[in-house]
C-alpha cells in the first residue's frame, strides 16, 4: 500500500506568466505548481519529472527561509524527497536506500511539527517499511540491521489508529448531538462547501494569506488503510525472521516473535477491529488477502526455524482461496507464496515425490502468474516483475529432476528467455544455461 498525501492547493488560471516570486505565498504556489508537473511526468519521463521536483524543493527551501516551521511547507517536502525514490527508471539499491532515508528524515521533521497529524503519522511508517522492504529484498545480510525501522513503523502505524478511531468517535459523537434541521435551531452561517484539495484562503490584517487546507474525515475505509498498512508491516516482520539463518538462540526469538506477531494481528487486529471495518467499507477480498499474506509468511517462518511441518505451510496456503481471483496483485501475492513453498519442498537433492510436488506448486504458480499478465492494468507488482517471476519458475521448473520435467525442459529454457525479453531482460535470457 503506497503511502497516502494530502491534497495540495487549487491551481492558478489564466495565461502562464513568468511569476515574480517575493512572498511565502508567491513561493509556496509556484513550488505546487512545479510539483504538479513533476507528477504529470512521473510514469512517461522520469528524468523530466525530476527536474520539475527540483524545482520545487528549491521553492519549498525559500518559503521554509520565510517560514521555518511551516508544517505543510516541510510536509510537501517530504513528499517530494519520496516521490524522487519512485521515478523511472530505478536507481540503483544503495541509491534508492539513501534516497528513502532521506524521505524519512524528511517525514520525521514533519512529523515533529505535527506529532498527532495522521497523513504524517502513516506516510512516515509506509516509507519506513518501503526502505525496510529495499534493504531486505537486496539480500546481503543486512535484513536484522533495519529490524528496529521496521518496530518503529508499526508503532506509527498503532498510533495513526489510535488518533484516527478517537476522531471517528468523536465525529459520531458531534453527528449524534446535531440538531435536526427544522429551521429553528440551524446555525444561518452555513459554511462554504469546498471541492476535494481546496483551500480556504483569509488575508490577515497585514495581508498576508493564511491557508487552512480542508481535512479528509477519518472513516472505516481510512481506518482500514492503516489496519491493512499494519498486516503488510507484521508480514514484512516475518518474512525478515523466515530467510535468516537457523540456530539455537534466533529459532527461540522466532517462536516467541511469530507467536505474538499471530496473535498480535489475526486475533486482535483482523478478527476484532479490521474485519468490521472491511465489511463497513465493502472491502472484505483486501483483508483475506492480507491476511493470507500474513499466515503464509508466518507459516514460512515456523518452518525455516523447524517450528512447523510442510504440512502446516500448506494448510496456510488455503487462505488464498478467499482472495479475489480477478485482481493481479492478489493473484501474484498467491504466486510467490506457492513460489516459497516450491522451494522449500525441493531443496538440493529432495527425494523424486518432494520434487514431483514441487514441479505441481511451481505449475500452479505459473498459472496465476499468466492470469495475471492478461489483466488489463495493474501497478504493484508491476508487469515487468511478472514477466520475470514467470521466467524464474520456469526455469526452476526445468532444473527439477523429474521425467516431466525432463520431458519438457527445452519448451521451459525457450519460454524463460522469451519471458526476460518481455521484461526488457533479453541479457538474462541469453545467460541461461541449459542442462
Amino acid at each position: 500500500m503506497p503511502p497516502r498525501f494530502p491534497p495540495k492547493s487549487a491551481k492558478k488560471k489564466g495565461k502562464a506568466k513568468e511569476p515574480v516570486l517575493e512572498t511565502y505565498d508567491d513561493f509556496f504556489d509556484e513550488a505546487v505548481l512545479q510539483e504538479e508537473k513533476g507528477e504529470r511526468w512521473k510514469v512517461s519521463d522520469g528524468p523530466k519529472a525530476g527536474r520539475f521536483l527540483a524545482r520545487a524543493l528549491e521553492l519549498y527551501d525559500q518559503c521554509l527561509r520565510l517560514r521555518p516551521n511551516d508544517f505543510d511547507t516541510t510536509y510537501n517536502v517530504a513528499r517530494i524527497h519520496f516521490l524522487l525514490t519512485q521515478l523511472p527508471p530505478t536507481p540503483p539499491t544503495e541509491q534508492l536506500i539513501a534516497g528513502l532515508q532521506r524521505a524519512i528524515e524528511s517525514h520525521k521533521a514533519a512529523l515533529t511539527l505535527s506529532p498527532e497529524n495522521i497523513d504524517a503519522l502513516f506516510n512516515t511508517a509506509q516509507v519506513s517499511i518501503e526502505l525496510v522492504e529495499t534493504v531486505t529484498e537486496a539480500d546481503d545480510g543486512r535484513g536484522g540491521q533495519v529490524v528496529p525501522v521496521l518496530e518503529e513503523a508499526i508503532q506509527l502505524l498503532q498510533r495513526c489508529y489510535q488518533v484516527q478511531e478517537q476522531e471517528l468517535r468523536n465525529t459520531a459523537a458531534e453527528e449524534a448531538t446535531e440538531p435536526t434541521a427544522n429551521g429553528d435551531d440551524m446555525d444561518t452561517d452555513i459554511p462554504i462547501a469546498l471541492s476535494a484539495g481546496e483551500e480556504l484562503n483569509e488575508e490577515d490584517d497585514e495581508g498576508e494569506t493564511e491557508r487552512a487546507t480542508v481535512k479528509y474525515a477519518t472513516t472505516p475505509s481510512t481506518l482500514l488503510d492503516t489496519c491493512l498498512a499494519m498486516l503488510h508491516a507484521y508480514t514484512v516482520y516475518l518474512s525478515i525472521i523466515a530467510s535468516a539463518p537457523p540456530s539455537a538462540s534466533s529459532t527461540a526469538d522466532a517462536a516467541t516473535t511469530v507467536q505474538n506477531i499471530t496473535t498480535s494481528a489475526n486475533e486482535d487486529l483482523i478478527l476484532r477491529k479490521a474485519a468490521l471495518l472491511a465489511q463497513q467499507s465493502e472491502r472484505e477480498p483486501e483483508l483475506a488477502l492480507a491476511r493470507a499474506n500474513l499466515l503464509s509468511t508466518a507459516a514460512a517462518a515456523s518452518v525455516a526455524h523447524g517450528l512447523a511441518t510442510l504440512t502446516d505451510w500448506q494448510a496456510a496456503l488455503s487462505h488464498y482461496e478467499r482472495t479475489n481471483p480477478k485482481d493481479a496483485e492478489a493473484l501474484c501475492d498467491r504466486a510467490d507464496a506457492l513460489i516459497a513453498y516450491a522451494r522449500a519442498t525441493s531443496p538440493f537433492g529432495a527425494p523424486a515425490e518432494a520434487q514431483q510436488q514441487a514441479w505441481t506448486v511451481y505449475t500452479q504458480a505459473a498459472g496465476l502468474l499468466g492470469a495475471a499478465v492478461k489483466l488489463a492494468t495493474f501497478t504493484q507488482p508491476t508487469p515487468l516483475e511478472v514477466w520475470i517471476t514467470r521466467a524464474e519458475v520456469d526455469l526452476a521448473r526445468a532444473r527439477l529432476d523429474t521425467e516431466v520435467s525432463r520431458r519438457n525442459r527445452g519448451v521451459l529454457f525457450q519460454n524463460a528467455r522469451v519471458f526476460y525479453k518481455n521484461a526488457g531482460r533479453g541479457d538474462l535470457g541469453d545467460a541461461i544455461v541449459e542442462v
